[in-house]
């Protein structure tokens, strides 16, 4: 057959449809619950960057060799990571939430765990972690329970 005789397709054809995944609407046009995981999870996102951050700037001590910051350091990433995977699928990702509140929770007895050193400094870090360890803890089980009754409601 001749190429020049071969007839392609015009352009204003539509190709085969495609649906979009329910859960991996954009949380514009998304139910209200799915909006709230979304948002809660940006809030776990700039935590986790906080904790990262925060690692760095008040002594800890030492336990074993480890620098105490470390455990803030990596759970901060840990959250970051998980706060990612949670805003772009997070009817997909729910099992992951557990993993926050647990992560949270390890952040509240770190200080306790690895005996952060006593000072000042160390003081505003167990502050610190605390409250960080807290606040994840409640924004993770409340994305939770958003995406729960989301998931509910469809």
């Amino acid at each position: 057959m001749d190429p020049s005789a071969r007839r392609q397709a015009p352009a204003s054809q539509p190709g085969p449809k495609t649906t979009v995944p329910a859960d991996e609407m954009s949380p514009r046009r998304a139910d209200p619950g799915l909006r709230r995981a979304v948002l809660v999870n940006w809030l776990v996102l700039a935590l986790g960057g906080w904790l990262m951050i925060s690692a760095f700037l008040w002594g800890r001590g030492t336990v074993g060799g480890f620098g105490a910051g470390w455990s803030d350091f990596l759970a901060g990433a840990v959250a970051a990571g998980i706060a990612v995977a949670r805003i772009t699928a997070p009817l997909r990702t729910v099992p992951l939430g557990v993993v926050t509140v647990l992560l949270g929770l390890w952040l509240i007895a770190a200080p306790y765990a690895l005996g952060y050193s006593s000072g000042t400094e160390a003081a505003v870090a167990t502050a610190n972690s605390r409250a960080v360890g807290i606040t994840i803890a409640l924004l993770a089980m409340f994305g939770m329970l958003a995406t729960k009754d989301d998931r509910r409601a469809r």
